[in-house]
């Protein structure tokens, strides 16, 4: 597949997964890489309910696409052992997608774990938050 055609996998994937529709997972991603994908998913969404992505830039070269987004959800239900707090959490991130014969088989990303911990009042300034089950 040609690296459009990639990009537009990976904007479909997003886009779907924004409006709730699981369905695009089996249709998307890898039989092997599906369940990792739904439980980040199931567990994001649980604990913040109006959870969305937006893309901002896309770059795509061969099997690889790079998507620079941003997130925002409601802390509304438990995040990493944490009880709902109410609090709006935003923040930026950078994923590389690799995208084979039209299903998305690997993704990885950097984004500031600690920005999601300090919005949550969970975390000093400048400190990173605590680790799950601290």
């Amino acid at each position: 597949m040609t690296a459009k055609a990639n990009k537009a996998i990976v904007r479909r994937y997003i886009d779907e997964l924004n409006r709730r529709n699981t369905a695009v997972l089996d249709e998307l991603v890898a039989d092997d890489f599906r369940d990792a994908v739904r439980q980040g998913y199931e567990r994001n969404v649980a604990a913040f309910p109006d959870y969305l992505v937006e893309i901002h830039d896309m770059i795509a070269e061969g099997e690889q696409v790079v998507v620079e987004w941003s997130h925002r959800g409601t802390h509304a239900g438990p995040y990493e052992g944490v009880p709902a707090t109410g609090k709006v959490v935003t923040g930026r991130a950078i994923s590389v997608y690799r995208v084979v014969d039209g299903k998305i088989t690997d993704a990885r990303g950097v984004w500031d774990r600690g920005e999601v911990w300090q919005q949550l009042g969970l975390s000093p300034d400048g400190e990173p938050g605590p680790t799950p089950g601290e």
